[in-house]
């Protein structure tokens, strides 16, 4: 579990040092002491789920980039147009869905009628 630990801290140092943040930034945003904070990154501490969501929050990363090493995903700061596509793709999604339902309606209406 240890080197598990060591492994995670390793990327959250990594990624803090790419997003140009010292340890007491980071920890003041998730009201830690930045000892508490290194011990993470050092991975002597066990760090909660919740916790590392907290820190991938902070750094603006999917959490999948603390677990999982050389995870690609683009930086969710910057995934906006992803975001919008995805809505789009669901707008339409649901309108075709009210179609189909409406046109269900009326084929079934249409066959009431013929009996």
């Amino acid at each position: 579990m240890k080197k598990l630990n060591q492994e995670i801290g390793k990327r959250i140092k990594i990624l803090r040092l790419t997003k140009e943040l010292n340890q007491e930034q980071i920890a003041a945003k998730l009201d830690i002491t930045a000892g508490a904070f290194a011990k993470i990154e050092r991975g002597e501490t066990d760090a909660s789920i919740s916790r590392l969501y907290q820190i991938a929050a902070v750094l603006r990363v999917d959490i999948f980039a603390l677990l999982i090493d050389n995870y690609k995903k683009k930086d969710v700061s910057t995934d906006e147009s992803g975001v919008t596509d995805l809505l789009a793709q669901v707008k339409q999604l649901s309108k075709d869905m009210q179609k189909v339902k409406t046109e269900m309606a009326v084929s079934n209406l249409s066959a009431r009628k013929k009996k």
